[in-house]
Parts: C-alpha cells; structure tokens; sequence
C-alpha cells in the first residue's frame, strides 16, 4: 500500500503542476531585444519574453504583436525565467533575416534589403523606392527624361534647307509627353 501512496502522490504532484503555456497581455514590446512585457490572467507581469525561442540574431523571422493584444506565452524547460511566445493573436510588424538579405513588413508597407549589392526596395503609401547603392532607379528614368527633352530642343533647331525640315508641333509634343505627362506617371509610382 505505500508503494501505491507514493506512485498517487507523485503523480499527483505531476498533475499539480503549473501549466506550461499560459495566456498572457502585452503590456510593452521592445524591438531592439525582441522581447516583450506581458501581464497574465492573474495579474502577475512577466519580463523579457522572448519573441523567439532561440536567442541567436542569425537567420530567423520575428513577429511583433501589438500592445494591449493577446499572446501564448510558453516556458522553455522547467525554468520560469525563460519565456517565449509561442502564438499572438495580432501582428504588429515582420522582421527577418535570411543571410545578408533584411525584410521589414508593417501596415506603412515592406522594405527589402539585400547586403552585399546594396540593394533596397521599399513598397509603401508614397510609392516604390528601387534603389542599388547610391543609384535610385526614379534618379536615372528622370535623367532619361531630361536627356529625350535636351534631344528634342536640338532636333527643333535642325533648319533643313531642302527637304522636309522637322514638325517643331510633334516633336514639343514628345517633348512634353516625356517630361511632364509621364513624369507625373511616374511620380505616382516611384518616391520622389
């Protein structure tokens, strides 16, 4: 019979134990550690809750829950130090890291860079930046433009004197359609 006690009470003390995931508030988000503050349906505030289970800054994807939304909060073995989220149930922003190439998604739009190239490309509100170094790409589709109308104002000088002499009409209108009608265009794609 204290062999049977003893099998009841340990599995008891099993039982008993404080469940492993727990749901949680976010009552602050730190991007810099990727880590959060939560408060628990007890009210007891937990710190430094990993955002991912693993501490390493290499090759990982985060998400940033919002304040005041809820999250599944996780311990890693049995310590009660060393939390995690495990699910969220409202995302604030996507970070990550794949090598050298960075992504950054929120509700203002996405940025991609990748690392050694230099290379950027931000999709927002505003428009598209498109850009490989010190390059942008709006930089040097204005510089076309500016180059077709330099071509156009000298095509308009051309006197032929036999023959068919240039439509000065056609050619502004080439003109204008590259720097202004299109410019515009562009404009609404490209950030200035």
């Amino acid at each position: 019979m204290g062999r049977d006690k003893d099998l009841q009470d340990a599995l008891r003390h099993l039982v008993s134990r404080e469940p492993e995931t727990f749901i949680a508030t976010v009552t602050k988000v730190d991007k810099e550690t990727k880590t959060i503050e939560v408060l628990d349906t007890d009210g007891f505030d937990f710190y430094d809750v990993r955002l991912t289970s693993v501490i390493d800054d290499n090759n990982k994807v985060v998400q940033f829950p919002k304040e005041e939304t809820t999250v599944l909060v996780s311990r890693i073995g049995s310590n009660d130090n060393t939390l995690f989220v495990s699910a969220l149930s409202e995302v604030e922003s996507i970070e990550g890291t794949i090598e050298d190439t960075f992504f950054h998604i929120d509700k203002e739009g996405y940025t991609f860079e990748k690392g050694e190239d230099d290379v950027l490309l931000n999709i927002s509100n505003d428009g598209y930046l498109i850009q490989k170094g010190d390059v942008r790409l709006k930089d040097v589709i204005n510089e076309i433009q500016n180059q077709v109308a330099s071509l156009c104002d000298e095509v308009n000088k051309i006197v032929v004197s036999v023959g068919v002499t240039p439509n000065i009409g056609a050619i502004t209108a080439i003109k204008t359609a590259v720097t202004t009608t299109l410019n515009t265009e562009i404009d609404k794609i490209l950030k200035p």
